[in-house]
This record gives structure tokens, sequence and C-alpha cells, in this order.
């Protein structure tokens, strides 16, 4: 199978007042060496300027109710509107560091057929915490790999490692895989790496392209990112199999502890320690996430629409069995 040198490939963002970004990542954008076919943005009912910045651009702008966002339904609804062979994900967030970012996550594929998908090495914004720039450093490492359904018992967790912050898939792939799940409430991208896995496919880390994307949580948003995820894991653990995720977490924070210890840097260590133990209260939480009320849950999670959907399915199907 021969790949094109020139393929036509579509970009997608999802958006929610990205208007801090959105200049900065569209001129990125229109500066790759592989020309996109297309740029679709898809809005969550913004209140600054995203869609004037998005149209100025002469992207092909949507909106949607914030209510109807899906992290895989909203993906699924604009790859069907796009028209071309490749479809590159991106977050509002991540501005790609040069304009290679393109070809060099189209190279992979290019190269073996059998990659699905491949996705970008994140490096953090200056802005971002002495805790962040460590932890983006330990998940996007200098040197790329390509991942099988076989390397399950070394890599553990970590086979099922994949980012829709900046990931370049194949068009034909993704829609013989019927799209992301949906509704999900998050790691719509970890999904479908477990599904491509699992159908024989293969996925691949570029550290070649490169994008900035970083956070500053705080304790609170630390807690809920994590509930989710531990939710996520739950809902899906026949999916994954694996051991417990906690084990990985341990790896970052023995990492994180010897880094920050050697450098004498004992406020970095406290904040590691500190989010660290957040992170794995959140993740508990959200793995015993049937022992909470609705109410409960939605005090906890990040995405209250998800459960509000969830719910209203769920009392269809005890309808229907009734």
């Amino acid at each position: 199978m021969t790949l094109p040198i020139h393929p036509s490939v579509s970009a997608i963002i999802p958006t929610y007042n990205a208007e801090p970004y959105l200049d900065k990542l569209l001129a990125q954008l229109h500066n790759q060496t592989i020309k996109l076919s297309e740029i679709i943005i898809v809005d969550s009912q913004s209140s600054d300027q995203t869609e004037s910045i998005a149209r100025r651009w002469n992207t092909r702008f949507f909106s949607i109710a914030k209510s109807d966002f899906d992290h895989g339904g909203t993906r699924n609804w604009a790859v069907k509107n796009s028209s071309s062979d490749y479809i590159l994900f991106l977050t509002q967030d991540a501005l790609p560091a040069d304009g290679h970012l393109v070809e060099n996550l189209y190279t992979v594929l290019a190269a073996d057929p059998s990659v699905a998908v491949s996705f970008a090495k994140q490096i953090p914004y200056e802005t971002a915490s002495p805790v962040e720039k460590f932890t983006r450093h330990f998940n996007y490492p200098d040197n790329s790999w390509i991942r099988s359904i076989h390397d399950v018992d070394k890599y553990g967790i970590k086979t099922f490692f994949l980012s829709d912050v900046c990931a370049l898939y194949s068009r034909a792939i993704f829609d013989e895989m019927g799209g992301f799940t949906s509704p999900i409430l998050t790691n719509e991208d970890m999904m479908m790496a477990s599904s491509l896995l699992r159908r024989g496919y293969k996925t691949a880390y570029q550290a070649s392209a490169i994008v900035y994307h970083s956070h500053n949580y705080t304790l609170k948003q630390q807690y809920k990112r994590n509930f989710d995820i531990g939710v996520f894991l739950a809902m899906h653990h026949d999916k994954f199999p694996v051991k417990d995720e906690v084990g990985e977490g341990l790896k970052i924070v023995k990492t994180g502890a010897r880094y920050f210890l050697s450098r004498f840097r004992l406020i970095s260590l406290f904040q590691l320690l500190l989010s660290s133990f957040v992170k794995y209260l959140g993740n508990r939480a959200g793995h015993h996430y049937q022992d909470y009320s609705l109410r409960e849950k939605l005090k906890r999670t990040n995405y209250p629409m998800f459960w509000n959907r969830f719910y209203e399915e769920y009392g269809k199907q005890e309808k229907s069995h009734s």
C-alpha cells in the first residue's frame, strides 16, 4: 500500500472561549509544509471572540450548544463533515512548535500502513509550573515509539497512551472503527487506542512532531480531572487488560521526588506530593462512582452534561426493561 506524497488533511478543533490561543494556533496551521485541506472548528457557545477569529482565518466554523458537547460524539460529527483522507485532531491550547508538525506525524503513517494514528510530543509553555514541566517531560520523552497489543505485558496501561491534544488519524481506519465511543466522559483517545490495538493496528508516538501544551491546574481541578479518569477506567475496565493504573502514577512520583530532591527544590517536591495525593483521591473516588448519588457526581466531575445524558439514557433502559 503506497500512501500519497501530498495527502489531504482536515484539522478538527473543538473550542470554548479559545480567544487567547486561536490566532497563534491558526497561523501555525497555515504555515505547515503539508498544507491542510480545511480547518473545522466546532465551538460550544463561546462568549469571547472565538468565532470572529475563526472566520477571519477562513475556517469552517460550526456552533453547538455547550450542553451538547461530548468528547467522542462532537469529534465524530466533525469527521463526518470533513472531506479528507487524514484527520488532525487538536485542542485549542495546543500550539505547533514549527511548520513540520503535520509532515512529521504523517511520515509515520506513510512508513507503516498498520499504524492507524500518530500523536505529538507535548512540551510545556514557559508559564508552566515546575511540577507541570516535569510531568510533561516524563510523559513525552525524546524517543519515538510504535506500540501494538503485544506490548501490554511490558508497558501496562501505557500501551494505550494516546493524546488527541494533537494526533493524526487515518480516516479510512477511523471510519472502519466506527469513530470514537459516544457518549464518553473523557479519554476518547485512550478508548480508541484500545479498539485499534485489539483490531491489530498500531499507534505511534512521534517525538519530532511537537506542540506546546500544558496546564497549571488547581488542586480542585486536578481532583475533578482524575475523578473523571477514574470513572472512565471503571466503566470500561474490560477494554484495558492490565492491573491497576496507580503503579504508573507511582513511577511519576518516585522519579519526580528524586529529580526535585537532587536539585534541592523542596517546594516543588511538596507540590508534587500534594498534587499526586489529590490526583489519587480523585482517581479512587472515580473508580467507586457507583457509590455516589447524581448530585455528588456532579460536584466531582468536570463534565456534568455527560452525567445528565448518562442518567437520561439509563432511565430509558430501565423503562424498556420494566
